[in-house]
């Protein structure tokens, strides 16, 4: 019942009754609860801040290192198209000036063979 505890011996001819006031023994199993409780808590908040704080230090170098890469990726691509545009342009004026010949098809393949087809 409650904080009290009780048990029943029955003998040959007498019965046993014992009461035991656990009330300080269930105090003391709360508080260590609670206690337990929040030191897991706490605990974990501090491993989840720690993983937090760490896991962006360790991702930041991947992520600037993808960032460079695609920056790169972009340069190249642009520094490459821009002579291949003036290289195309010229195929194109050298079409029109001197007519196909063989170059010009070495040069630029897909407009001279659109230009044999017409």
């Amino acid at each position: 019942m409650d904080t009290y505890r009780y048990g029943v011996r029955e003998g040959s001819d007498e019965t046993l009754y014992a009461f035991l006031d656990c009330r300080q023994d269930l105090s003391t199993f709360r508080s260590f609860l609670i206690s337990g409780g929040l030191i897991c808590f706490l605990g974990l908040a501090s491993v989840l801040v720690l993983l937090i704080f760490f896991s962006g230090r360790v991702v930041a170098p991947v992520a600037e290192s993808y960032a460079r890469q695609k920056r790169f990726i972009t340069d190249a691509g642009h520094e490459i198209k821009t002579p291949i545009t003036i290289i195309d342009a010229d195929a194109e004026v050298l079409t029109a000036e001197i007519g196909d010949n063989e170059w010009v098809r070495d040069i630029h393949p897909r407009r001279s063979a659109a230009t044999r087809k017409l």
